[in-house]
């Protein structure tokens, strides 16, 4: 909750900064997710599970060149499994260096890399703890405007980490569509 209002914070100073040429884009993404523990899917343990993502996302950089932009990168994924007795939600979060290239006017590609860290909840008896790792992101998508436009398109994105405590490795994958404004 701190980093994302430190993260508000830079962006509007960004915004009041008219000399300062600027790439911000920030969107929301559904689709689906996958999360496993030690290799073994959750899905797999919740039988009769359904399941859903979420996935959000900011970067805030500026240009290389006229079709190139690096940027810092703040996203997360939710992956939810619930039925009649409950929930578990795995929140995964990836903050690190990004990269935004456009090879043709419309056509956005970018990939970003960096440190994850994951806050799980449940209200089942399965707890799992949270935990700090690695992760990325690949996106394409279909840039409607000019420099201040709207992004459609498809995001990858997966996480790695080490669970407190019970050092079990926990990953989830996700693939959502999005729609995302962005100002270059």
């Amino acid at each position: 909750e701190l980093c994302m209002k430190k993260i508000l914070i830079l962006v509007l100073a960004l915004f009041s900064a008219q000399a300062f040429a600027v790439y911000v884009e920030a969107g929301l993404g559904v689709g689906g997710a996958s999360t496993s523990a030690d290799g073994e899917s959750f899905g797999d343990y919740c039988e009769g599970c359904s399941s859903f993502a979420v996935n959000v996302g900011v970067r805030v950089g500026g240009p290389v060149m006229d079709n190139l932009f690096i940027a810092g990168e703040l996203s997360g994924t939710g992956d939810r499994y619930f039925d009649k007795g409950g929930y578990v939600q795995f929140n995964s979060y990836i903050f690190g260096p990004s990269v935004a290239y456009y090879p043709l006017k419309q056509l956005h590609l970018s990939a970003s890399l960096g440190f994850a860290w994951s806050r799980n909840s449940s209200s089942m008896p399965v707890r799992f703890l949270n935990g700090t790792g690695f992760g990325g992101t690949a996106t394409v998508a279909y840039h409607i405007g000019d420099h201040n436009g709207t992004l459609l398109g498809a995001r990858f994105a997966a996480t790695s980490v080490t669970l407190e405590k019970s050092k079990v490795s926990l990953s989830t994958v996700s693939f959502a569509f999005f729609v995302s404004f962005v100002h270059m």
